[in-house]
Parts: C-alpha cells; structure tokens; sequence
C-alpha cells in the first residue's frame, strides 16, 4: 500500500469511527427526551420477562403489566404514551430466548445494555463493509458507509431490535465472504436468524444457494440455529401450548385493517416518517385488498427469485459475483413481508457489488450509485424527516389513477427504491461479466466488468 493510499485509509477509517460515534451519541441524547424512546426494545423485552416468569408471552393480561411496571420492568415515561396494554407479541419464540438474558434485569440497565449492543452492531458492520468497498472508492465508500451510520439514530433510541439483526448479519456475511473468523460468522448469523429471522433468512438463502464454501457455511449456521429454535419452542411450548395459533393470531391483528402492521393507503403506515418499506405498502394503493396485494408482492419477490436462481445454475461463482448476489438480496429481503425502515441497514451489503460496479466507470457504475443511493437516501432518518415535513398538509386520494401514482411516488418511495434496486441487481447479476483480478493479493481488489451487448 503507497504511504498516499495509506493516508487515505487511515483517514477513511477514522472517518466511519465517527460517523458510529455520532449516531450513538445523538441516539442516546434523544433517548432520554424522547416519548418513543425504547418503543421497540418493549415488545420483546416485555414478553421476554413474561416467559421468564413462566407466563404465556402471546396472550396480554392487564395484572401482569401493571406488575411489571411496579417491579421496574417498564419505564414510566413510555407508560403514560402508551398507556395498557402495550403492543401484543409478534416474535417467535427463539426471539425471546435470544433477548431472555437481557430480561434478567430491570428495564433500566437493560436498555442501556441492549443501545450498546444495537451501537457496537452497527458501526462494526459498517467498517467491515467499508473495508471491503474501500479499494475501489475510497472517498464514496466512506461517503455511503459513513451516510449509514450517522441516519442510523431512531434505530437506536428506539431500540429497534432490527438494527442489531442486521448488523450481525452483514458481520456474518463479511466473515464469510472474506474467509476469515468462520466460527464467529456462523455464530452471528445463527443469532440474526433466531433474532428476527425475516431480515436474514434470505440472506441465509444466498450462501446456501452459491455452493461451494458458501453453502457449507450456510450449513454449519443451521446447528446453532436449530438448537436455539429448539430450545425456545420447548420452552415456550411449556407455558403456551399453542402458542403458534396465539402467534399468528398477534400477526393478523397487527396486519388487518386499521392494525399497526397494515399496508394499506389509509392505515398510520401511509406516513412517511411511520413507513412499512414492503411491497404489499406499494401494491396496496393500487387495490387495497390483502389478496390482492399479498398475492403482487408474492409474485413479484418470486420471480425475480427464480430468475436469480436460473442465472446461478449456469454463470460462474466469483467473489464479485457474490457480492452482486448479496446486494440484490439485501434489498429483495426487504420485500416480501413487513419491514420497517429500521431493517433497511442491511442495504449495507449492497455497498460493496456498487463501488465494484463503480470502477467500470460506464453506466453499469452510475446506474449502481443512483439505485443504491436512492434507497440508501428513502430509508434514512434525516432524509425521511424532511419528506415528512414537505409531505405535512398533503392530502392523497386513491380514487383515481393519477392520484395512485402520487400517492406511490411521494408517500412510498423508500419501498419503490428498494424494488427499482432489488431488480438493477439482479439485472447486473444477469448481464455483467466479472473479470477478477487482485491488486494486492486480497480478495477485496478492485473488479474489472465488461457489459454483455444487448441480445
């Protein structure tokens, strides 16, 4: 490495370590003014403390919060928010077995404990992609990585229990795409998929589907997940028997007309700054039907899967390749079922496959910064408060066609990012050849790729 490319680095480095410094000191600020400050960390947390106690998770009792609350397992600046009781329980059970730990202590240490662990993810996950993607765009690498970051905040205050699935889930993914600290990768993503399996499962899917060293990876994950799963379901199995009808009953309410998960045009997730980013939000303006718009979003996140897995049966596995897999994946993961904009961190694995599309300086590298920028751009804090405060007065019909169409472009467009960039991906994955070559004798060089010509 010359001593200018060193600086560089050092520089670059610094960087991103301030960016996570920021998000965490601004996040921990506004924890402690903030009404919705650990609205997230509750449901799990809670319910976890519940399970502890022997108590059937699922079903909601006003005696069992009020007890709680008197012991300190709650904070008394979110009851009078929230009022009784809070928000009934939609994580499985290896959910509450991975944060049980946490629930052996009062609300207060807890979630000092729990910012920590959602700080450390974060800003780890974000320096290990930034080391990958700095060989190939130093100053946009640290540009990206570092924008990630520092919009990261209400995951943080929130205690958004995404945040810390997806910052171990790009840890894993680094672990195993670099082939280093195997074991602790395969850890971290056995705890990602007990955490929230939603974020990772695809993810989890790529490796397994890219064979090779991938898929026995993805493989060993398997045992560490399936003995926490196992464990778990036992567990919860002993105080709620049917716990999975309880479950999925939670599920439905949650998602049915006028419920906090509903994707419909006319439910609270209509507003930007309280925005689901899955496509049933954007395939709901259209015919605000659940068959309908389960079915679209079913349909499309499946076709570009099968298509995805045709193009892996007949193109070479290289590490560019991979990456590429890992960007479209990132954003497909977002698709299928509800997410939030705190799950959308895991966007950061798009990074690297962008700044190697970059090198190309074609339009392959444009089209790759615009798409990537895009939905790195709608599903960050500051940027998503602006749009809330120029959408404020707006009134959206979905009576006609046009009105549609703005409500879809000026109400949704982190979930229509995330679609545009979920197909340039795959496209890319299709259409480009990756031409490997090291400078430096690391995996992480720089890629040559020449474009297919158009059939």
């Amino acid at each position: 490495m010359s001593e200018r490319l060193r600086l560089k680095w050092i520089i670059g480095a610094c960087c991103i370590v301030a960016c996570g410094a920021i998000f965490s000191i601004w996040g921990y600020s506004l924890e402690r003014r903030s009404p919705l400050a650990m609205s997230d960390l509750y449901p799990v947390y809670y319910h976890a403390r519940i399970l502890m106690e022997h108590e059937d998770p699922y079903i909601e009792r006003p005696e069992t919060y009020i007890r709680l609350r008197s012991e300190g397992y709650l904070d008394s600046k979110n009851i009078a928010f929230y009022g009784m009781p809070i928000i009934p329980c939609v994580y499985p059970p290896s959910s509450l077995i991975v944060v049980a730990p946490l629930a052996l202590l009062q609300f207060g240490p807890a979630h000092v404990i729990w910012m920590g662990l959602i700080s450390v993810c974060l800003t780890l996950a974000g320096v290990l992609i930034w080391s990958v993607s700095f060989p190939d765009a130093p100053l946009v690498s640290t540009a990206l990585v570092g924008f990630v970051l520092v919009n990261s905040v209400t995951q943080l205050f929130e205690g958004n229990s995404g945040a810390i699935a997806t910052g171990l889930c790009i840890i894993a993914a680094w672990c195993f795409m670099r082939r280093r600290l195997s074991f602790i990768g395969v850890i971290c993503l056995a705890a990602s998929l007990a955490l929230k399996p939603h974020d990772s499962a695809l993810v989890w899917l790529c490796f397994l589907l890219s064979g090779g060293i991938y898929r026995k990876r993805a493989l060993q994950t398997l045992i560490p997940t399936a003995l926490l799963v196992s464990v778990a379901i036992a567990w919860v199995a002993q105080v709620s028997p049917h716990w999975e009808h309880e479950l999925a009953g939670n599920i439905v309410s949650s998602s049915s007309r006028g419920g906090n998960s509903d994707p419909g045009p006319h439910s609270q997730t209509n507003l930007i700054i309280n925005s689901a980013i899955n496509a049933q939000t954007v395939f709901a303006v259209l015919r605000d039907e659940p068959a309908f718009y389960n079915l679209a979003s079913y349909t499309f996140c499946g076709v570009l899967l099968v298509v995805w897995f045709i193009a892996t049966r007949r193109l070479p596995v290289t590490t560019a390749r991979i990456w590429t897999s890992l960007a479209f994946f990132s954003a497909l993961s977002m698709l299928p079922v509800y997410h939030r904009h705190h799950d959308s961190k895991l966007l950061l694995l798009a990074i690297p496959a962008c700044l190697m599309l970059w090198t190309g300086h074609g339009l392959w590298g444009k089209l790759a910064i615009s798409f990537t920028s895009l939905a790195i751009i709608f599903n960050s804090d500051i940027p998503r408060a602006i749009l809330t405060n120029l959408e404020a007065g707006m009134a959206f019909s979905t009576d006609t066609a046009s009105g549609k169409l703005m409500t879809i472009f000026l109400a949704r467009p982190a979930p229509l990012a995330i679609m545009a960039m979920a197909v340039f991906y795959l496209w890319a994955f299709c259409r480009v050849d990756f031409d490997l070559h090291s400078a430096n004798g690391t995996e992480g060089a720089s890629v040559d790729m020449v474009a297919h010509a158009a059939s």
